[in-house]
């Protein structure tokens, strides 16, 4: 039987994102969201899956990056 596929939110994805700039391993971080090593990467630490973001969220990931924090 196939799996059906996930879709994540925004607010997940952005937040897996500023999880994995304070964590170490990012595989533990993985098990913790359930998801896969890759997936993290892909949406954050290896490059930005820009199509998935609006202006003003590409705006605050690069603020939070230069920054370390939104605020």
């Amino acid at each position: 039987m196939e799996k059906e596929r996930r879709k994540f939110s925004r607010e997940f994805k952005l937040n897996a994102v500023e999880l994995s700039y304070s964590r170490a391993n990012i595989k533990e971080l993985a098990h913790e969201l359930d998801v896969r090593p890759e997936l993290i990467y892909r949406i954050g630490v290896g490059g930005f899956m820009i199509s998935n973001f609006n202006t003003l969220e590409i705006i605050l990931i690069m603020l939070y990056i230069a920054c370390g924090s939104f605020f």
